[in-house]
Formats: structure tokens, C-alpha cells, sequence
């Protein structure tokens, strides 16, 4: 059965998990820039510090042994400036495609675990 965003009374719960599994978190130049912002560093201290290149695809966040490298103490420290990808987190189209793929992120996304979801809209 495919998900609806509207019938899915989802709260993030601000815990970090989500951050912390294995997947990469790619850039677009927005979120690069709306990080650089917040953080008030410039492009190369961004890119060395906090990006790797992945293959031909672009831009990704570090990972370390925590997960993501703006996972600290296990808050996001850059939640208002999180990215797109981050953002939408769990309104993705194959999440919303596929029941199963809710039923795996609700084994690590509180939010999801928790969510209430309306199947009849």
C-alpha cells in the first residue's frame, strides 16, 4: 500500500538515530550553502572539514564512528541549517512507496515507530 505525507502524523523526536545509520547524506548547493552560512566558515574549511567526494554523484557528509559528523552528544548541531535530504526524512518517495520501507526506518526512527497513520485517506 502506498503512504500519504497527509495521513501520516509524524513528529521528529530530535534523537539522532536517523543520523547514525549507515547511508550517505548527498548535497546540493543549497544545503551546502545554507550550512556554510550557519556555521560562518567558508567553502574549502566546509569541504574539508565536514565533505567527501562520492564517486561521480557529488558531495556527502563526513561519516565517522557516530554516524554523521554533525552528530554531536547525539543532537543534530546544525538542525535548522540540516539539509534537504535530512528535511524530508521520512517522506521519502520510496519510503512512501513501500509499507515495508516505513516498517524498516520505525526499527530505527522513533518518530516513526510512533507515527499514527491514517490508511483510510
Amino acid at each position: 500500500m502506498k503512504l500519504k505525507k497527509e495521513n501520516i502524523d509524524f513528529t521528529c523526536q530530535k534523537c539522532g538515530d536517523c543520523c547514525r545509520v549507515d547511508g550517505y547524506v548527498f548535497l546540493k548547493k543549497e544545503d551546502s550553502r545554507a550550512i556554510m552560512d550557519y556555521l560562518e566558515i567558508g567553502k574549502d574549511e566546509f569541504k574539508n572539514k565536514f565533505t567527501d567526494w562520492f564517486l561521480f554523484l557529488g558531495r556527502v557528509l563526513k561519516l565517522d564512528s557516530e554516524g554523521c559528523c554533525f552528530l554531536i552528544d547525539g543532537r543534530c548541531i546544525i538542525y535548522p541549517a540540516r539539509p534537504v535530504q535530512c528535511r524530508t526524512f521520512p517522506y521519502w518517495d520510496r519510503v512512501l512507496k513501500n509499507e515495508k520501507e516505513w516498517e524498516y526506518i520505525s526499527k530505527y526512527c522513533r518518530g516513526a515507530k510512533a507515527a499514527r497513520i491514517n490508511k483510510q485517506g
